[in-house]
């Protein structure tokens, strides 16, 4: 497992085993998240999902999945989640529900257990 930087204005991106394709990091707090999600031994997969075609658009997501046997959680780092406008927080609330996804909450706190 590695993460490599491309160039200062994109950002790194996160490789691991159970990941099929690079995932891109924007905070130190996510990396992290993403370094324990890949030892968790009930993580089988770690995807990325930049869009989704719903309700007659595509919906802009940016989420981390983490994968297991209970099903997809979106992986939601407190401290850096994005800014978005309320309609387009329910839009994506509305995707990820569509998709069957939960939603795993974390804080620096309990990254840093």
């Amino acid at each position: 497992m590695r993460a490599s930087h491309c160039s200062n204005r994109s950002p790194s991106h996160f490789i691991a085993a159970k990941a099929a394709t690079a995932i891109p990091v924007a905070h130190e707090l996510v990396r992290n998240a993403l370094i324990q999600a890949a030892l968790d031994p009930a993580v089988r997969a770690i995807e990325f999902i930049p869009t989704i075609a719903a309700y007659g658009g595509i919906i802009t997501l940016d989420v981390i999945v983490l994968r297991g046997d209970d099903g997809g959680q979106v992986l939601d780092v407190a401290e850096t989640r994005p800014v978005r406008s309320l309609d387009d927080e329910a839009l994506a609330l509305l995707a990820i529900d569509q998709l069957g996804l939960q939603t795993k909450m974390l804080s620096s706190v309990d990254i840093g257990r």
